[in-house]
């Protein structure tokens, strides 16, 4: 069983948004102003310095919003995902093991849940009432009562290092990356695994998605886009992204990129858009293709990390995370491709939420 280190009435006041505001620190440098734009950065793995930096509307950067609101409060190691619950962050903390809870009103802390078995949280998606979160190392999936955190299914063992997860059609679509190369021969790598909300059983299975990693969905188009990034022991092999009918879980179609990684969505306009080895394309619903910005990691740096959609300003974001060890930047693009802002923020910036 999970050991909820604050109380579970307390946990659920924060994600309904009515916890009181923390006293703001004394210096007056927390400034959290609505319309901005929340970035996630995971820090250095064993070094304990993931941070939560917040780009305000005006441009201006708040690198560390949590050590901002309480110089005695620390997201932990390594910061792997987010998502918004009511006014609520919910971050998972894969080498801490943990669910930690920010106030997206005030960047405060508010409560920390630690996993059991030594399962590290990896990607979150929800359903109405659940929350879901792979646990990469555990080849397992557990679901959470999305407004307390309560354990409602501790252990789902799904199969080989399940990465990305989406929820469609009252269907769960998990990505199973096998590690690439390390654990590809298992039963189950390399696919996505489709599960049945109501009773997480398995509903189908999607095979030859090599190295499987994102997974996204469009609900109201019925659609599940993943990502696969085939096998560093094949250089000259090419991965993809596929789309699949979430009502028949057939495979619409795919398109060939050099490692893609990283989905994100249009929701207005159904379009797709891929992080990938030489920059980020547009997919529409056809499949059909557009280079929006071309970028190519020079040695190790200047590398493109992550991706997100404002949904908004409909502009792209981009984590730069430079070399890994040094503090990342956002960069702000326009749908045409052109560059608008840039933004300095903590180390290794991997996902976005709007405010």
């Amino acid at each position: 069983m999970m050991k909820i280190l604050l109380a579970a009435a307390f946990i659920a006041s924060a994600l309904s948004g009515c916890i009181a505001a923390p006293e703001p620190p004394a210096n007056g440098s927390l400034q959290v102003l609505p319309g901005g734009t929340y970035v996630l950065c995971e820090g250095l793995w064993r070094q304990d310095n993931s941070a939560m930096s917040y780009i305000n509307v005006t441009g201006s950067v708040v690198r560390d919003v949590v050590a901002n609101a309480s110089s005695t409060d620390v997201l932990g190691d390594t910061g792997a995902d987010m998502i918004l619950v009511g006014d609520s962050l919910i971050i998972a903390m894969s080498t801490s093991q943990s669910l930690v809870v920010v106030d997206s009103k005030t960047g405060a802390l508010v409560a920390r849940v630690q996993t059991s078995g030594g399962r590290e949280p990896y990607r979150l998606t929800r359903s109405s009432s659940s929350l879901y979160c792979t646990n990469l190392n555990d080849d397992s999936i557990t679901e959470y009562d999305a407004a307390t955190l309560a354990v409602i299914v501790e252990r789902k063992v799904i199969g080989p290092a399940p990465e990305g997860i989406a929820k469609a059609n009252g269907k769960l679509f998990i990505a199973l990356s096998g590690l690439g190369d390390l654990r590809k021969d298992e039963q189950g790598a390399g696919t996505l695994q489709i599960l049945n909300v109501a009773d997480l059983s398995v509903n189908a299975v999607v095979e030859n998605l090599p190295n499987a990693a994102d997974v996204m969905a469009d609900s109201n188009r019925s659609a599940v886009y993943v990502s696969y990034r085939h096998y560093a022991s094949q250089p000259d092999s090419l991965g993809g992204v596929a789309k699949i009918d979430a009502e028949s879980n057939a495979v619409e179609w795919v398109v060939r990129y050099a490692g893609p990684t990283r989905l994100v969505l249009d929701e207005s306009s159904g379009e797709v858009y891929v992080l990938h080895r030489e920059g980020i394309d547009r997919l529409n619903l056809n499949g059909a293709t557009h280079r929006v910005i071309s970028h190519t990691s020079a040695e190790g740096n200047d590398v493109w990390y992550s991706l997100g959609f404002d949904q908004v300003r409909r502009e792209l974001l981009i984590g730069n995370a430079r070399s890994f060890v040094i503090d990342g930047e956002v960069l702000r693009i326009s749908l045409a491709g052109v560059v608008l802002a840039r933004s300095s923020v903590a180390i290794n910036p991997t996902a976005f939420i709007q405010r």
